[in-house]
């Protein structure tokens, strides 16, 4: 999450009564959150959401969190189509607004994020034992453009500074035994589920399959030792009220996002969020 500015903050009087609007959101002063807006924390998991707005989920093994590299990050998008093509805003520097307090044992935690151009995003969240629902919702449009929101994750290289534990005359062998033992299982919506290793991917009897099953997926599921022998799965909470894409632009070991977003029409209703299981 980097440096944190401090929080500049105003509470409103009449019908917003209790509602801070902030440059960021508030943060707790202690560790493990310190910088934090919440936190939570299993026994597999734990959540730690920023007051940049941004979501970090560290995996955990035995109990410790592993390697920051290994974490997966979440942030929450908001697209413009602009002549036919879909053009990211970024969240505002003053963007922010939330009748919560920091809490460091936090089960739900909602916000709303204004975006550049002035549209606004509810931002919420809700944490159990073995999973993360994440839901977004378009409260206020400022463009007569068509917008879309979402949460994009980011898996980040796996495999990274693994030459520091293994000898160089041993280091392609390991790593490419270790790739192969990371599957990602991806499900469409019709038709039968695919398994990958992170290195099948990019090579070329692969990958022109693989670019297309990948722009509307059911479920994503990703199992690796580096992430303390756990699994993620990506869903929909609700399977007929949103998608989910995979991107890419190097091999899967080096990272990859997965994107989620409603369904046109779906977007803000019961059961219309990203649902992470770590099992």
């Amino acid at each position: 999450m980097g440096m944190l500015n401090p929080v500049r903050f105003l509470l409103l009087g009449g019908a917003l009564t209790g509602v801070i609007l902030a440059e960021e959101l508030p943060m707790l002063s202690e560790k493990p959150w310190l910088g934090c807006f919440a936190g939570f924390e299993s026994s597999s998991f734990d959540v730690a959401v920023g007051s940049d707005g941004e979501t970090i989920i560290y995996h955990k093994n035995r109990g410790k969190r592993l390697s920051d590299i290994v974490a997966t990050k979440v942030r929450f998008i908001l697209e413009e189509e602009v002549k036919g093509k879909w053009v990211k805003r970024k969240i505002q520097e003053d963007g922010f607004a939330t009748s919560q307090e920091p809490n460091p044992d936090a089960d739900e935690v909602r916000f709303t994020a204004t975006y550049t151009g002035g549209t606004k995003v509810q931002i919420d969240h809700e944490f159990s034992r073995g999973k993360v629902l994440l839901g977004v919702k378009v409260v206020e449009k400022t463009t007569e453009n068509p917008v879309r929101a979402g949460v994009e994750t980011m898996v980040g290289d796996l495999f990274r500074n693994i030459e520091r534990d293994v000898p160089k005359d041993e280091l392609e062998d390991v790593l490419d035994d270790k790739i192969q033992k990371t599957r990602l299982k991806l499900e469409p919506f019709e038709g039968s589920a695919r398994k990958y290793d992170l290195g099948d991917t990019m090579k070329e009897d692969e990958k022109a399959e693989f670019d297309e099953l990948v722009q509307k997926l059911k479920s994503v599921e990703l199992s690796s030792e580096k992430i303390g022998n756990n699994r993620i799965v990506w869903m929909t909470e609700d399977t007929g009220k949103g998608y989910l894409e995979l991107r890419q632009t190097k091999p899967l070991y080096h990272g990859f996002y997965v994107v989620w977003r409603p369904l046109p029409g779906k977007e803000g209703e019961e059961g219309s969020r990203l649902e992470m299981e770590m099992k």
